[in-house]
């Protein structure tokens, strides 16, 4: 089990750099493994490189018991999984266009898929990366699907890899939507 969950990861982690999801160092994805240990994403590491057996182990208390450093975003993983039992992955993604319009104050639930899958309201969230604030603010929004980090990022909430995967792209798709619907309305001579 612990070893195809490192494959999947690191299959998963591949497959958000692919698509423009993350960028060479940036994100990071874990399963939990059990009630007081998960698996996480090392600091530090290529995406497109990363390997299973660089997949750190830890505890949810923040005791490394296999691997290197884990990613800077551990304490929001842990802090998720404390709290909500019914979370089994966690995939936390840079998404430029959510991001973007996040900030602008363009982003909403817009295609049918978005809204099926996440609802219509996608709780926005301010804390610096890494810290004990932003993790206490995306577990306590953890019983939504999704948590936009504004400025920051996505973090999907899935039972699986799988699920949390799906929630991250069908919600960079809405957001491709939205642009295009914004940008659509703009005239050519540059007003709205």
């Amino acid at each position: 089990m612990e070893d195809l969950l490192r494959k999947r990861i690191t299959s998963v982690i591949k497959k958000l750099y692919e698509r423009g999801l993350i960028s060479a160092r940036s994100g990071n994805v874990s399963c939990r493994l059990n009630a007081s240990t998960m698996l996480i994403t090392p600091s530090g590491t290529v995406e497109d490189k990363m390997k299973p057996s660089g997949i750190v182990k830890m505890g949810l208390d923040g005791k490394v018991l296999q691997g290197r450093i884990p990613s800077i975003e551990w304490m929001m993983h842990a802090e998720v999984y404390r709290r909500n039992k019914q979370v089994g992955a966690i995939i936390h993604s840079h998404p430029p266009i959510t991001i973007g319009l996040s900030l602008s104050g363009e982003f909403k639930v817009v295609t049918e898929e978005c809204k099926m899958l996440v609802g219509y309201d996608i709780p926005m969230v301010r804390a610096p990366p890494g810290s004990e604030e932003l993790a206490r603010a995306v577990a306590s929004e953890s019983s939504k699907k999704v948590v936009i980090l504004l400025g920051h990022g996505l973090v999907a909430f899935g039972r699986d890899l799988e699920e949390a995967e799906i929630l991250t792209e069908a919600v960079e798709e809405n957001a491709k939507v939205v642009l295009v619907y914004i940008v659509s309305r703009i005239n050519p001579d540059g007003s709205s």
